[in-house]
């Protein structure tokens, strides 16, 4: 009875680090990579930000839908702004706001003719995506869904140039 417990116990401490949120460290893995989709709602416009593994950020400032195609490049990241990126996204996988989903593809709008409110963040590290949706207050959580506007402005303004917080 004892052996049946701890192989027991030892399955689910397996299954349960396989689900658990990526660790945290000082820098992203060599493929890491982001989409963060913006579908509208509180204080938000369509927007698609994607980071490549080769650090290169696209952005189309429409809807993204099933069948859009990947986003122009805007310009290649710096390491520096890669890291920034990538802690502003760990960040958002671990708020209470933060749903996980199984692809950010899959709940993304067949048609732009539908009105959506929700902004979907996926990111890939060490071979693993993780996909999260959010969605505005008052429905969802207030902090959460600042935060995610937060990190599409930050994306904004690197795309045009350098970015300003780092030396």
């Amino acid at each position: 009875m004892i052996h049946r417990a701890a192989i027991l116990l030892v399955a689910m401490l397996c299954v349960c680090s396989c689900a658990s949120p990526r660790p945290a460290g000082s820098s992203p893995p060599p493929d890491f990579s982001l989409n963060l989709t913006v579908l509208g709602g509180q204080d938000a416009t369509p927007a698609w930000y994607a980071i490549g593994a080769d650090n290169t950020l696209h952005i189309s400032r429409s809807l993204r839908t099933t069948s859009t195609p990947v986003p122009p490049a805007a310009r290649v990241l710096s390491r520096g702004e890669v890291v920034g990126v990538w802690q502003r996204s760990a960040a958002l996988e671990t708020t209470d706001g933060a749903v996980r989903i199984a692809s950010d593809a899959a709940a993304l709008p067949a048609t732009p003719s539908i009105p959506y409110a929700g902004i979907l963040l996926s990111s890939t590290g060490n071979g693993a995506t993780r996909s999260y949706a959010f969605v505005p207050p008052p429905k969802g959580e207030a902090e959460a869904w600042s935060a995610c506007l937060r990190l599409a402005q930050h994306l904004e303004i690197i795309s045009q140039g350098r970015d300003p917080s780092l030396p």
